[in-house]
């Protein structure tokens, strides 16, 4: 699973994790949780990834000034987001096929927050610590990444 975050045509803020269940056996929930506080990446009501707010006290670019847009596809980014490149597609198990059903977009009033439980927390650091494979903290000096820096909770 890829996860990115785009503002203001600033990227660079990819995580990637090794899922732990076979997603073509059942279907499960993604869910992207967003507001002015915090963008928080949710798979089967589970908090995966959480992005702070960093415009005001880091000057970060953070999606407030432009509509939102969530894309979910299956696309071939086996020359840099596997791994670095080193792993490649295997191509004898083509076509490669996603389904989405029970599209949900709710809007939240200004202000609304998403509070993290101590169990999200622990779920959170659980799956970066065994699942994380990519983590865009680790690839930038921090004078590029300075969020990074700064404690997530």
């Amino acid at each position: 699973l890829h996860t990115n975050i785009y503002s203001q045509g600033e990227g660079l803020k990819e995580k990637t994790y090794n899922l732990w269940y076979d997603p073509s056996e059942e279907y499960h929930l993604y869910s992207v949780v967003w507001n002015l506080e915090r963008i928080v990446f949710m798979v089967d009501d589970k908090p995966i990834r959480v992005h702070n707010n960093h415009e005001k006290d880091l000057n970060l670019p953070y999606p407030t000034k432009q509509p939102m847009r969530v894309y979910a596809s299956i696309w071939n980014g086996d020359d840099w987001a596997t791994k670095g490149g080193s792993v490649k597609i295997n191509w004898q198990y083509a076509p490669y096929v996603a389904h989405y059903r029970n599209l949900n977009i709710t809007e939240y009033e200004q202000g609304e927050d998403h509070p993290l439980t101590q169990e999200d927390k622990d779920y959170i650091e659980m799956v970066e610590e065994e699942h994380m494979i990519y983590n865009y903290c680790d690839a930038y000096e921090k004078e590029i990444v300075p969020e990074c820096d700064v404690p997530i909770y």
